[in-house]
């Protein structure tokens, strides 16, 4: 954005573009949709308050002001402690450093969920990548696809970003120490090894006098040994299906997903990602007071039918600004409908 002078940039100025866009999102949009804000129901003074908190968290997860952030929080656990209650004048900036550091949390993920979200990072950051050369603009780093290493990317992201983010995190919180940077270095020694792999085969095509692209060995890097892909897209990874008003993900009888829970929770469990069994029509819930399916607000998606599996790797294939919209529309209807049933309650109630 700032490169191409976009109107986003402008309206930013510059500074923290993205952070401030989404900020800013979130509070025209709540706006404009009364059912979905959730500050109506505070008084101005306390609306202010929380607004100021969001903006300020959202804002701390700009990249540029990174080790900025990194050097001002270590100096304040040096200053205070390990101690939860010397902590209580300095909440904002705890809120600040979670919000950062779990915005980075990508590689400390279980290893199959960190190779698929750095491929997905990857795949976006190249589609930058050609924007920029389409429009005569520099390529900016990560974002070339002949010559950007999906290994040394994530080598380098862990050790000089993300290692030490949740290392100084785990002076405060120790189970960050032990089961997150744990994760992390699991992690780190992978992508090494992978690094050296595609360091042999570079090696290898160079003797054979071929010049190889470190871009084209991505495939080759990702293939198991029986020809699977590591990580492979989300739409191969299981089924999920609505029930309620949230989403789950559904394990089967194979035993290759541990349990079902919301989609964030069930990928957070996972050790493998692979399709499960289908879902016996018993335990599939009656559907009452599900919000519509987002290929139902999206053309470009045909919409399943009411109380079946939803495939959410064909949900995503859509356009993202256009499911992005649809997901805003899902959440003002369904918050809608809410708000009717309970007031209809309140009426019925009244009148009794």
């Amino acid at each position: 954005h700032k490169n191409a002078m976009t109107d986003r940039a402008i309206a930013h100025n510059d500074h923290s573009i993205q952070e401030n866009f989404h900020a800013q999102t979130l509070f025209a949009t709540m706006k404009e949709y009364e059912e979905i804000n959730i500050l109506g129901s505070f008084n101005p003074d306390q609306q202010a308050e929380i607004r100021r908190v969001i903006i300020a968290v959202v804002l701390s997860t700009d990249m540029s002001k990174h080790f900025v952030f990194v050097k001002d929080f270590t100096a304040l656990i040096a200053q205070k402690g390990p101690k939860p209650e010397d902590w209580t004048d300095s909440t904002d900036q705890i809120m600040a450093a979670v919000m950062h550091i779990a915005d980075i949390s990508n590689p400390a993920r279980p290893r199959e969920l960190a190779i698929l979200w750095a491929e997905r990072c990857l795949s976006e950051f190249f589609k930058q990548g050609a924007k920029e050369k389409e429009m005569g603009l520099p390529i900016s780093p990560q974002c070339n696809e002949e010559t950007t290493s999906l290994p040394s990317s994530q080598i380098g992201f862990i050790k000089f970003i993300v290692l030490p983010s949740y290392s100084m995190l785990g002076t405060l919180l120790p189970e960050v120490q032990s089961i997150v940077v744990k994760q992390l270095e699991e992690n780190l020694e992978y992508w090494q090894q992978l690094a050296a792999r595609e360091k042999t085969l570079l090696e290898e095509n160079k003797a054979k006098g071929k010049l190889v692209a470190r871009g084209s060995l991505r495939n080759v890097l990702m293939q198991r040994n029986d020809g699977t892909k590591v990580a492979s897209v989300v739409k191969e990874a299981g089924v999920v299906k609505r029930k309620g008003s949230s989403i789950k993900l559904i394990g089967g009888g194979s035993g290759d997903i541990a349990r079902t829970g919301s989609l964030g929770g069930s990928f957070g469990s996972l050790s493998r990602i692979t399709r499960p069994d289908p879902v016996p029509e018993e335990n599939e819930g009656s559907g009452e007071g599900n919000p519509a399916p987002v290929a139902a607000q999206n053309p470009a998606v045909p919409a399943p039918a009411e109380d079946v599996n939803v495939d959410l790797g064909d949900l995503l294939e859509g356009d993202p600004e256009e499911l992005a919209k649809a997901a805003v529309k899902i959440q003002c209807r369904v918050r809608g409908a809410q708000l009717r049933k309970k007031k209809a309650a309140e009426k019925e109630g009244g009148a009794a």
